[in-house]
């Protein structure tokens, strides 16, 4: 909800980084979704999140960038 509330309308709230399902690869694939930013916290939580949400979508040829917060920060901590 940060980034919507920011302007950035193009988002998926996954609840989690252990969330993101082939649910949300598939319906990204379908709307020709080509690049994917997981903005997941800066901690160990966020950073195995962000392994496998690249490792689902990846294959998919959607094209997979991390947005870097500072170490132990998320979203509405910047």
């Amino acid at each position: 909800m940060t980034f919507w509330v920011n302007g950035y309308h193009n988002v998926v709230a996954v609840l989690g980084p252990d969330a993101v399902a082939q649910d949300h690869a598939r319906t990204m694939k379908a709307h020709g979704v080509e690049q994917a930013f997981i903005a997941f916290d800066r901690d160990d939580e966020g950073e195995r999140g962000a392994r496998a949400a690249t490792t689902l979508l990846a294959p998919m040829g959607i094209e997979v960038q991390r947005v870097l917060f500072p170490p132990g920060m998320d979203a509405n901590e910047v």
